[in-house]
Formats: C-alpha cells, sequence, structure tokens
C-alpha cells in the first residue's frame, strides 16, 4: 500500500485571494501547513491548476523542494484522480491548504482508523462531526477516487472532490469524547486569517506545538487578542 497527502491548494479563493501564501509571522500559510504534515513522515504532495494565477504556489514548492502536481482548475476530482495516479497511491489523504493549523496527530489517527476498520472512506468531518473546523481529513482508496472520478457528472461533485463519494459509500467518522464543532480556525476570510494569525503567536509565546485540543484551550483564554 503506497499512502500519499494531497494537499488541495490554489490562489483564486473568492474571499480571499491569495491566501494560501499569505505571510503568518514571516512565512506563508502553506508553509506552515507543509511542516506540520512533514510530522508524520507520510509522503505529501501539493496539487493546483495550471493556471496562471496558480504559478506562485509552483514556485514555492520548488523553492522549498516540496512536491507538487498541476491539473485542471475546476475539475479538482480529475485533479486527484490523476495525481494519485502519477505517483501510484493507493491511499489518499486529502486535505486543503486553507487549514494551516493541521494536527497531523488527529491525522495519523485518523490513518490508522482507517487500516484497522475495512472502510474504503474515513473522516473526522463528516455530517456529525465533534471536532473542529480547521484539522479536516479524508481518507479514501484509490478505488473509490476511481469510481468517483468515472462516475461523478455534477459539476459541484467533479470541483470538491468528495461529495460523490460521501453519497455512495460507507464512511467511518472518527468519534470524539468532547463536542468541539462550534469552533473554528479554518481560513476563508480575512478575520479568520487574523484569528490564525493571533493563534500562531500564542503558540510560539507559549511553547506548545498546537494541537486541536491547545489550540481549542488558547481560544477559550479570555484575552483580548484571541476574542
Amino acid at each position: 500500500m503506497s499512502i500519499g497527502i494531497i494537499v488541495q491548494a490554489r490562489m483564486g479563493s473568492t474571499r480571499l485571494p491569495g491566501k494560501v501564501l499569505m505571510e503568518i509571522n514571516g512565512k506563508p500559510m502553506l508553509d506552515h501547513m507543509i511542516k506540520r504534515l512533514q510530522v508524520t513522515g507520510l509522503p505529501i504532495v501539493v496539487v493546483t491548476s495550471c493556471e496562471k494565477r496558480d504559478e506562485p504556489i509552483v514556485s514555492w514548492c520548488i523553492r522549498n523542494g516540496v512536491n507538487y502536481f498541476l491539473g485542471s482548475e475546476l475539475d479538482v476530482l480529475k485533479r486527484y484522480f490523476d495525481c494519485a495516479i502519477n505517483n501510484k497511491f493507493t491511499t489518499i489523504i486529502r486535505v486543503t491548504a486553507d487549514c494551516p493549523l493541521i494536527d497531523p496527530f488527529q491525522l495519523l489517527r485518523c490513518f490508522y482508523t482507517y487500516e484497522k476498520c475495512g472502510y474504503d472512506f474515513v473522516t473526522n468531518r463528516g455530517p456529525n462531526t465533534r471536532y473542529p473546523d480547521g484539522i479536516d481529513v479524508e481518507i479514501f482508496s484509490r478505488k473509490l477516487l476511481w469510481e468517483a472520478h468515472t462516475n461523478a457528472y455534477n459539476p459541484l461533485d467533479r470541483e470538491h472532490v468528495t461529495p460523490w463519494m460521501l453519497r455512495h459509500t460507507s464512511i467511518l467518522e472518527l468519534p470524539c469524547l468532547e463536542d468541539y464543532s462550534s469552533y473554528r480556525y479554518t481560513v476563508d476570510t480575512k478575520e479568520d486569517f487574523d484569528l490564525v494569525m493571533q493563534l500562531f503567536k500564542r503558540i510560539e509565546e507559549t511553547k506548545i506545538f498546537g494541537t486541536y485540543e491547545e489550540v481549542i484551550c488558547l481560544m477559550n483564554e479570555k484575552t483580548e487578542e484571541i476574542i
């Protein structure tokens, strides 16, 4: 079995264009995310589009020795399938570049669960999730990815990669003892980005790694910086 983390990245976000390369503590958001993912020891590929506006992502990958793959801008499902075939991945771990505080230990927990459970799809952010929005992980087999690529015709299914899979297979949602689903630190807007910058600042000040439990503790701090 060949496992790979495929990071979906683009510059053309409607609400916050160029967000993946916006700087936090002097480094692009994508840089922070990749460094956290490298803790897992798993292969990482950044998938972006062939469009000119995404060339800065490619340039960043080349400068930093990060593997990348180019594909269709709108047919992200095909982009994932082609990337998986090109890299001979039989198990795909999907994450998106707007989650710079991704928790690699949570990702590994999802992966170990996937290995043992016999499901073709494991996630911590399903319909009944109890996890915060900002550590999203989806793990699925290349077989299921191929089925989606072959059978999905709706443009939304092709743009968002996994909706067809979620409708056509049994999924396993990672259990969580407490309900943290009201917490959100993914980056869609400038306000989101400002919050994440403050969280990174507090992580550095308190000398912690920033697991999702630690980030939630920081968000519960009664300080003007975080609230």
